[in-house]
C-alpha cells in the first residue's frame, strides 16, 4: 500500500486546520511541499502527485497545484 498526497489537498486541509487552531499542522504543510519541490529537481512548480516520501508519483507540471499554494 502507498500513500499519496496532492499538493493541492494539502493546502485546502491545512487551511482548515488552521482556521481551527492546530497552526503545526499548517506549517509542516509548507515545509514538507519545500522539500519535495526541491527534492533532487531543479523545478520550481509542484508536480500533480507525490508519495509521501516526497517522490513525484505523476511527473507533469500541474497549475492548478503550483497556484493554488
Amino acid at each position: 500500500i502507498r500513500a499519496y498526497c496532492w499538493p493541492r489537498d494539502a493546502i485546502w486541509v491545512s487551511g482548515a486546520m488552521d482556521r481551527i487552531g492546530h497552526t503545526d499542522f499548517g506549517r509542516g504543510a509548507f515545509e514538507w511541499l519545500d522539500r519535495v519541490r526541491s527534492k533532487d529537481r531543479p523545478f520550481t512548480y509542484w508536480f500533480q502527485k507525490y508519495s509521501i516520501d516526497g517522490w513525484p508519483e505523476w511527473e507533469t507540471p500541474a497549475l492548478d497545484q503550483t497556484a493554488l499554494i
